[in-house]
């Protein structure tokens, strides 16, 4: 082999590295101005609301919870899916596994279409959903038996890609006689199903 077909192959394989290298700028390019929907805060109801129903009237509560894009484009055709159920362990996996796919109806995130007729969600913006417990409801979940799973998932469309995101927070009943003068709620982070792609 010639100097010329040395140099003409070295040139050949620079070129493919110079390709390889642009392609994955260009990824992480997209990566970082893409949306990305995710949830947020978990607020359980009031603490004062929880004192009057554990002493006074009974009334329904109401969990929010917050949904924030932290990307640079805005989320579109957003379909969410997104309910609570009672459960007795928040740290087993069959339990949680079997709670989650009972809100999603047996699908995945990545099997759930997109909404084109839903909201949209822009770069830093925060869109409370609110969970509605009835009354009956309420006091299943202060009882000390059973944690309040909050669960599902986020379908979305940012740089004319389908992204989702699947989440599990609970809510575990804040026991008085270990915590005196305190009602309500702590919020934990389940151990399984809490990704994005």
């Amino acid at each position: 082999m010639t100097d010329v077909g040395w140099f003409t192959g070295l040139l050949v394989i620079v070129a493919w590295l110079q390709l390889l290298a642009l392609n994955k700028t260009d990824q992480t390019l997209k990566i970082q101005q893409r949306a990305w929907l995710a949830p947020g805060k978990l607020t359980p109801p009031p603490a004062a609301q929880f004192f009057i129903l554990k002493y006074g009237p009974f009334t329904p509560a109401v969990i929010d919870f917050d949904l924030t894009n932290s990307g640079k484009e805005p989320a579109v055709s957003v379909n969410q899916i997104i309910d609570f159920r009672f459960i007795e362990n928040a740290w087993s996996e069959p339990g949680l596994t079997s709670a989650v796919s009972e809100i999603l109806g047996g699908k995945t995130c990545d099997e759930i279409p997109l909404n084109r007729k839903s909201f949209a969600v822009f770069p830093g913006d925060t869109r409370h959903v609110l969970l509605t417990l009835t009354a009956d409801q309420t006091m299943i979940a202060l009882s000390r038996g059973h944690y309040t799973m909050v669960a599902g998932c986020l379908v979305y469309e940012t740089v004319n890609e389908k992204h989702w995101s699947e989440f599990c927070r609970f809510l575990d009943p804040i026991d008085p006689n270990f915590s005196p003068g305190q009602t309500g709620f702590r919020t934990g982070v389940c151990p399984i199903y809490n990704k994005a792609d």
